[in-house]
C-alpha cells in the first residue's frame, strides 16, 4: 500500500505516524472487503418492494451553486472556467 503516493494525489502532507495509521486502516478495509467477497448471495431474495426514493436529478433554475455564481466565488479562474491544480503529473 503505497500511502505516500495516495497522500500526494490528495494533496495531504501526513507525519509518519499518520502514514503508519492510514496504512493500517486501509489494510483493515481491504481485509474487510476480502471477506464480503466470499460471502454466498446465491439464496438472497429479491427485494421487489424496493423503490428509488431520491428526487430525479434535474438542474433547477434558483439553484445557488448554478454557472456564474459558483465561477464568481472561485477564487482562480480563467475565461469563464474555474481553475483548480493538476491533479496528474506531466508524462513528458
Amino acid at each position: 500500500m503505497d500511502i505516500e503516493y495516495f497522500s500526494k494525489l490528495a494533496r495531504l502532507s501526513l507525519s509518519v505516524e499518520e502514514k503508519t495509521k492510514f496504512e493500517r486502516d486501509f489494510k483493515d478495509i481491504l481485509s474487510y472487503i476480502s471477506q464480503l467477497e466470499k460471502v454466498d448471495l446465491g439464496n438472497v431474495v429479491e427485494n421487489k418492494t424496493a423503490r428509488n426514493i431520491f428526487r430525479g436529478d434535474e438542474p433547477k433554475e434558483n439553484d445557488m451553486f448554478r454557472g456564474q455564481v459558483l465561477i464568481d466565488a472561485s477564487p482562480d479562474r480563467k475565461e469563464g472556467w474555474l481553475k483548480v491544480k493538476s491533479v496528474f503529473e506531466n508524462e513528458n
